[in-house]
């Protein structure tokens, strides 16, 4: 299969390349940079130079693929212009095609906003975004019943490995002997997937073309922010508590963006297992972290 991927060198994006040419794909990367084309060719890809900002330079190798891999954000409030202008040069493209293209579009848990209590979101539960998210929920809208394309969109829950992801903020805290930051409270909870499950759901719902629609993609429904960060705490040997950042300084100081980190939430797939994806990482303690050298 050819399949042409936008965030190739992203955490997810880097996983799907991998497993997506691991299982014989054929695939083509956009690359912002010769830099990011020449890393990308190393790693097997064909690159693509152009910028999702203007999709019209590379949109017809998106277009005439077997499958289109969506992963690419720039989370920033640059998006609310970026994506509808891809998806408007994407379905100007793909309309006429006779054979509807695949296409596998990233929303994320921040989608469905603060969960009430120990009810997780699921599937059928409805959009809620963040407002610096908001566009996304537009988009997915605007994919309904859109000819000449086979959607399905995976919201892949806060996705971590042990050198970064969700992370990477703490781990590099520790890395310096600083205690790691947390926004908001120590009680938030966030539902969790390893990077290399997130992108196997990809090939997962590549191989099932009938399955559509929404995708929740998440092996841990619901950790509080302060066993994670007391994971990591214990491996890095340091004793002292996270270093909370109240949510009131948090957005002051990072903006709107912030508040995804601050969502408390819960979320199970109810579509994921019954298309036979087990997640590998079931706990994410069980884990051993890069937190290298303290300075």
């Amino acid at each position: 299969m050819q399949i042409f991927l936008t965030g190739a060198t992203g955490s997810i994006g880097s996983a799907v390349l991998r497993q997506t040419l691991a299982a014989g794909h054929r695939v083509t990367a956009l690359a912002r940079t010769e830099s990011t084309a020449s890393q990308l060719a190393r790693n097997g890809a064909l690159p693509v130079l152009g910028d999702i900002a203007q999709p019209e330079s590379w949109i017809n190798d998106a277009a005439t693929a077997d499958a289109f891999i969506h992963l690419a954000n720039t989370f920033d409030d640059a998006m609310q212009r970026i994506e509808p202008r891809l998806l408007a040069a994407l379905f100007a493209q793909t309309a006429k095609r006779q054979t509807p293209l695949r296409f596998l579009y990233t929303g994320g848990c921040w989608l469905f906003g603060a969960t009430r209590g120990l009810h997780p979101a699921t599937e059928d539960s409805p959009l809620n975004p963040i407002s610096a998210f908001a566009w996304a929920a537009e988009a997915i809208e605007s994919l309904k019943n859109r000819p000449g394309l086979n959607t399905a969109i995976l919201h892949p829950a806060m996705v971590y490995d042990t050198t970064g992801g969700v992370f990477s903020r703490m781990l590099t805290a520790l890395r310096r002997g600083r205690p790691a930051p947390i926004w908001g409270e120590e009680s938030i909870t966030w539902p969790l997937v390893h990077r290399d499950d997130a992108a196997a759901a990809y090939l997962t719902l590549l191989d099932n073309p009938d399955a559509t629609g929404p995708h929740i993609v998440v092996a841990q429904p619901r950790v509080k922010l302060g066993q994670i960060a007391a994971t990591l705490h214990a491996q890095a040997g340091l004793k002292t508590r996270p270093a909370v950042l109240p949510r009131r300084v948090a957005l002051a100081q990072h903006g709107a963006w912030a508040e995804g980190p601050m969502l408390s939430q819960a979320l199970v797939s109810t579509r994921m297992p019954a298309l036979g994806w087990r997640p590998k990482h079931t706990d994410f303690s069980r884990l051993t972290y890069d937190i290298g050298q303290r300075a």
